[in-house]
């Protein structure tokens, strides 16, 4: 930056605090700058350029960076300063959306902000007339949007939205906005169709019209409602306390949400990453799953006393090793019975229900079984069979115990018995526990698309997915890497259709334009996914070894070998057991404790055969080789 452009104005500065903050140039010498803030008059002197990454310490402050403009891409001279302080401005404002071209920035505000999820009358127009004709930053447009390119598209083209943030972001929260505009949308084009067959006249064919149009009507009433009917018990089972979120989603979704031209006729759901590791093991100062404490703390005496519970759930391993069993404010007791009410509602009969508090209780009683050194070398024994014998008693396996410390290994003529260690005997037990949580969890995704279908035929979908953002935390396992790995390839389709795709489309129509700079995560996604050397497939073939020498901090020395001096990856200078991974979105630093346990889950074939033979028939259910049947 030139010295006398620098004292021509004002100009955005590096703060402490702010990131970046309005000010202007009062002394400019050598190689640092003067500059007095804007709002405080304080002084701050700063090196013309950044030690750290060489770009400038302050900026141009262009006229149109203090307009409250609705699309940050109508900018001039477009800079991270103004773009957060318009976000700043807008959000104490209650403005907490805020568009970039096509895409919409939202900051949670924490609280209900009065008319900001206003309905408008249905009359007031047709599709495209409600808030997309106006540009309003708001989930409702990016909603009408897609709603209008789906029924407008010769084709019914297939629409997706994608809802990615932090958590405690408000993703949930905007996903449910949009399926109650869309709900809205679908209800206008069944009345508009409803007013157009009377209005043709009194005959057969109108009278056909008109009950078409109000079962339409009635279909996408009854589709949202499941749906609501549906949020209690996926939000008990797959949401938990984490420290930035006491009702974090710890799964993604991808909610198809179905349609006959402009009418809503079913939807359905699919899930992904569902965090499996929270179930053995939660952080320290967060809470495994809720409904674990809910059944500990809402189940009727007689009902825990049969399951073997206690009102007071810090006792059991699984649900006291983070330290938290409770949410300020939230009562887990009522909380239960909103679970039951949900499950009742959908379908699921009482005895179907008691076999999934079973269930429920046996995973949290297996975190409680332990193992000691047995009478011969390299074995183990179970610590307390009074543990072991609650948990085979509700799965209804009673070979459980010695599924835990043997396994068999198969040969072509024979069948061996190998004895484990303690330490492999916890991972079999854990790696139960993950499996039977898991699969209650799909079986519970089952039963919620089972509510939601429809027996109508449906030409289109829009597409609603609610996932995890980028995570960094104090400490950075396993589970960060998988969910970080899922932005990155996010944001590797999204470069590619922004910046890629774009730039083809106008050298194929022989349109000169400068090629755009932006910042290539591609190396990233290599670093993670490429065999064989990538993270992931490296982990994996150390998993696969299954030598019991080998451990997470060799496998963290693989990966020093195998990618030192990449810029993409580095070790931490933090902790010996810690790599550095450069992600689009900031450096993370990975912990390696608990790596291969980790990806290493998979169940043994013993403990699944015991769990396909047991006698609860609803256990069987949950294990048997074809989800598609387990409904």
């Amino acid at each position: 930056v030139g010295r006398a452009r620098l004292m021509s104005g004002r100009v955005w500065y590096q703060h402490p605090t702010q990131c970046w903050a309005l000010g202007s140039v009062a002394e400019a010498q050598g190689t640092t700058v003067l500059v007095r803030d804007a709002d405080t008059a304080e002084m701050t002197e700063l090196p013309l350029e950044d030690p750290k990454s060489g770009e400038a310490s302050t900026h141009p402050c262009d006229p149109s960076h203090m307009e409250n403009l609705p699309d940050i891409a109508m900018m001039n001279n477009l800079h991270p300063a103004p773009l957060l302080h318009l976000l700043r401005r807008r959000y104490l404002e209650d403005q907490i959306y805020t568009f970039t071209g096509e895409i919409l920035i939202s900051i949670n505000p924490y609280m209900d902000i009065e008319g900001l999820y206003d309905i408008p009358d249905m009359e007031a127009g047709d599709v495209g007339e409600f808030f997309l004709s106006q540009r309003i930053p708001h989930v409702f447009t990016v909603a009408e949007r897609a709603y209008k390119a789906m029924r407008t598209n010769p084709l019914r083209k297939n629409q997706s939205l994608i809802v990615s943030g932090e958590s405690g972001a408000g993703k949930t929260e905007a996903c449910k906005r949009i399926m109650q505009f869309l709900a809205f949308l679908s209800e206008g084009y069944s009345s508009r169709h409803d007013d157009r067959a009377a209005a043709s006249g009194a005959g057969a064919a109108s009278a056909t019209a008109t009950a078409t149009a109000a079962a339409a009507a009635q279909a996408t009433s009854n589709i949202e409602q499941r749906v609501l009917d549906c949020n209690p018990f996926l939000e008990a089972f797959g949401n938990a306390m984490t420290l930035r979120n006491n009702n974090s989603s710890r799964f993604g979704k991808f909610i198809k949400i179905e349609y006959s031209r402009g009418a809503i006729v079913g939807a359905r759901m699919r899930h992904y990453l569902l965090e499996k590791a929270r179930v053995v093991s939660p952080q320290s100062g967060e809470r495994n799953y809720h409904i674990f404490y809910q059944l500990c703390r809402g189940a009727d005496p007689a009902t825990r006393a049969a399951l073997g519970l206690d009102s007071a759930p810090e006792r059991f391993r699984y649900l006291g090793s983070g330290g938290t069993t409770t949410i300020p404010g939230v009562d887990d007791a009522a909380e239960f019975e909103e679970v039951v009410a949900a499950l009742t509602d959908v379908g699921i009969p009482a005895g179907t229900q008691a076999s999934m508090w079973r269930t429920v209780a046996a995973i949290t009683h297996l975190g409680d079984v332990d193992f000691v050194p047995g009478s011969v070398a390299e074995s183990s024994a179970i610590a307390d069979a009074a543990v072991v014998e609650r948990v085979a008693r509700l799965l209804g396996a009673a070979d459980v115990a010695s599924k835990l410390v043997t396994r068999e290994v198969r040969a072509r003529t024979e069948t061996v018995t190998v004895r484990l260690t303690p330490a492999q005997a916890r991972e079999a037990r854990d790696a139960l526990a993950k499996a039977a949580y898991d699969r209650l969890f799909s079986w519970l995704i089952r039963q919620a698309n089972r509510c939601l279908e429809s027996d109508h035929h449906s030409s289109a979908f829009i597409g609603i997915l609610d996932i995890f953002g980028f995570e960094i935390f104090d400490v950075n396992s396993f589970e960060q890497l998988c969910i970080n790995y899922a932005n990155e390839k996010l944001q590797n389709l999204f470069n590619h259709h922004i910046f890629v795709m774009e730039q083809s489309q106008y050298a194929s129509e022989g349109v000169d334009v400068t090629s755009i700079e932006f910042i290539n995560n591609q190396p990233c996604v290599d670093l993670i996914e490429r065999k064989p050397a990538g993270i992931l497939p490296m982990l994996d073939d150390v998993c696969r070894q299954a030598t019991r020498s080998m451990n997470d901090d060799k496998f963290k020395t693989r990966l020093d070998q195998a990618h030192k001096g990449t810029h993409r990856f580095y070790g931490s200078t933090r902790q010996h057991n810690e790599f550095v991974v450069a992600h689009f979105a900031g450096d993370v630093h990975y912990r390696v404790d608990g790596f291969i346990g980790k990806n290493n889950d998979s169940l043994t074939q013993d403990l699944r055969e015991s769990m396909q033979s047991a006698d609860d028939p609803f256990v069987r259910l949950l294990f048997c080789d074809d989800p598609a049947a387990a409904c």
